[in-house]
């Protein structure tokens, strides 16, 4: 990659340490680059999908207590 800047302001924004930053810039090969952008790309999606299962926890979460405070609501106006 001959634009370095680039790469390195690239892997600072999506959150690359500086160490990992300087090892990727110190590849000449193209290849070395790619597959570690690939690698660090795999674990950015491991972390997405972990974040995307739990917001539907707590979708799943919210549905169970508004189906609660319905049942709840429900008994109260046939009692009362």
């Amino acid at each position: 990659m001959e634009d370095k800047t680039y790469l390195k302001e690239t892997l600072r924004k999506i959150g690359c340490d500086d160490e990992e930053l300087s090892k990727i810039c110190s590849y000449d090969d193209p290849m070395l680059i790619i597959e570690k952008l690939r690698r660090f790309r795999c674990d950015l999606m491991d972390d997405y999908h972990q974040c995307v299962r739990k917001i539907d926890d707590i979708d799943n979460l919210i549905r169970k207590e508004k189906e609660n405070e319905r049942k709840h609501t429900a008994n109260d106006r046939r009692l009362g």
